[in-house]
């Protein structure tokens, strides 16, 4: 789906009516919530409990992003019904676990808590607890987090919750506290990386102590590349609270390139971002020729990309592009079988930036799966047109055969119009888009865009001619035979109304 390329343009702040009203009027805060009452309506009719527990939950998902929350809680209670009633153990463990992650977002803490205890595997047991210690710190309840965190199997799961709860506390200035809780961190990494934390909020309130701690600390690391990796973060700390000289030092004990050159690429960063752009070309040069001395592999093409994204933070897009090309040769190093495209992506999106479009394009056709590359496509066009390359980006987005391409690339645009307030660019763009949603041969993917488009119409004050084409949006979705299928295509016309 590419429902996350259009929340940007199409979110609105809605509240009001319950889930279930029909509107008499073409008011936009009521159009998702009549798809979504139609979605909770088939839901029973999905035979597969898994599959039901799943609409449920998801409808839940986007009450919550319209800010319904006592609806969600609601629904998540369906869906429990049916989760409960699935036979498979890890599919009910599934169901479980996406419905309490749910009711942490809903504000169900004690609804979470007791859904995790029927949950019986640790993977999916451990998920829902993270859900439960981020709710709970959110909501300041410190003390009910450290508990839940305990009750977490996996180390490494627990060490980011511990490193969650004992930061917070020094951000109360309760130093003492949340270095007892960062040490008892078990991953030395993360136990290293907390302690980072401590020391810059202590460092802020005038102990530059800390930060010499925290390097210690970070130095004491066993193993080489974790150790590299704790020194790396304590550097661009020190480098944000102001003491680079400290960070340049800290930065010159790392062993592997790859990791120092990362590390001296956020000190600048840190810098940069603080006014204070000193040294920035030499040390990133510096850090550039340190990562091309690295083995070629995704690791080292990440290195790259954060030197490139420094370099144009720095106003420097032309070294920043020759970066990113050895950050694209070294990315796509052996990269035989591979999937995961994630750098490639980051690669794309940074050469937009760059001003680099035909190489960012060219980069984009190398992610695999089509939905990932359509938001790529969404994103480049995007920053394209924020440049002042509008019709240069249309064009580009005109050409692609793909619809989902043309669709996300043309939604990237109106996303730029709307942001600069071309409203007349905007409403071009916006029919362009109308025309190719109204040609796509998928039912469930034409009324998604169709649905797209209504939501940014509304976005733009154009409530006139959003409502009809939200109309037929349901009239496509209500064509899809499946019940499990109807139900989520009126789920999704809902989620760019959301503010997730």
């Amino acid at each position: 789906m590419v429902s996350q390329s259009v929340v940007i343009l199409a979110a609105l702040a809605l509240s009001g009516e319950p889930l279930g009203s029909t509107p008499d009027s073409p008011d936009p805060q009521s159009w998702p919530r009549l798809s979504l009452s139609e979605a909770r309506r088939i839901a029973p009719t999905v035979d597969d409990l898994f599959r039901r527990a799943q609409v449920l939950e998801q409808t839940a998902a986007v009450a919550i992003g319209l800010g319904d929350g006592p609806t969600a809680c609601g629904l998540l209670l369906d869906a429990l019904d049916a989760a409960r009633r699935i036979t498979d153990r890890a599919l009910r463990d599934l169901a479980l676990r996406d419905i309490a992650v749910n009711q942490t977002h809903c504000g169900d803490l004690p609804g979470a808590l007791r859904t995790v205890e029927e949950i019986r595997e640790r993977e999916p047991r451990d998920v829902v607890s993270s859900a439960i210690v981020d709710a709970q710190v959110s909501a300041g309840q410190l003390d009910a987090a450290l508990a839940a965190a305990r009750r977490i199997y996996a180390p490494l799961t627990m060490s980011y919750a511990l490193r969650n709860i004992a930061v917070m506390h020094a951000r109360q200035e309760h130093f003492a506290v949340g270095r007892a809780i960062a040490d008892d961190i078990p991953d030395s990494l993360l136990r290293a990386l907390a302690v980072a934390d401590i020391a810059a909020l202590h460092a802020n309130v005038g102990n530059t102590q800390a930060l010499e701690t925290a390097r210690l600390i970070a130095q004491s690391v066993r193993q080489t590349a974790r150790r590299d990796a704790a020194l790396g973060y304590v550097a661009a700390v020190q480098a944000r609270s102001g003491n680079v000289q400290s960070a340049l030092s800290t930065a010159a004990s790392i062993k592997g390139p790859a990791t120092r050159a990362y590390a001296l690429a956020r000190i600048v960063d840190a810098r940069l971002r603080l006014g204070d752009s000193t040294m920035a070309q030499e040390l990133l040069n510096r850090a550039f020729a340190l990562a091309r001395t690295a083995r070629p592999g995704e690791t080292t093409a990440m290195v790259l990309c954060e030197i490139a994204q420094t370099f144009v933070l720095a106003g420097d897009k032309a070294s920043a592009i020759a970066v990113l090309d050895a950050a694209f040769s070294s990315a796509i190093a052996g990269r035989k079988h591979r999937q995961d495209s994630t750098i490639l992506e980051t690669i794309a999106r940074t050469q937009a930036r760059a001003g680099a479009l035909r190489d960012a394009l060219a980069t984009a056709e190398h992610v695999p799966a089509r939905n990932a590359r359509a938001l790529v496509i969404h994103d480049i066009l995007a920053a394209r047109a924020e440049a002042g390359g509008a019709v240069e980006a249309t064009a580009i987005a005109r050409s692609f055969t793909d619809p989902h391409l043309r669709i996300a690339g043309l939604f990237g645009i109106v996303g730029a119009q709307t942001a600069s307030n071309d409203i007349a660019g905007a409403n071009q763009s916006l029919q362009l888009i109308l025309v190719a949603a109204r040609n796509t041969v998928d039912p469930d993917y034409r009324a998604h865009s169709l649905g797209a488009v209504a939501a940014a119409q509304a976005r733009l004050g154009d409530t006139a001619d959003g409502w009809p084409i939200f109309q037929e949006a349901l009239a496509e979705a209500a064509t899809l035979t499946d019940p499990y299928a109807r139900a989520l295509a009126h789920v999704n016309l809902s989620d760019p109304f959301t503010q997730r």
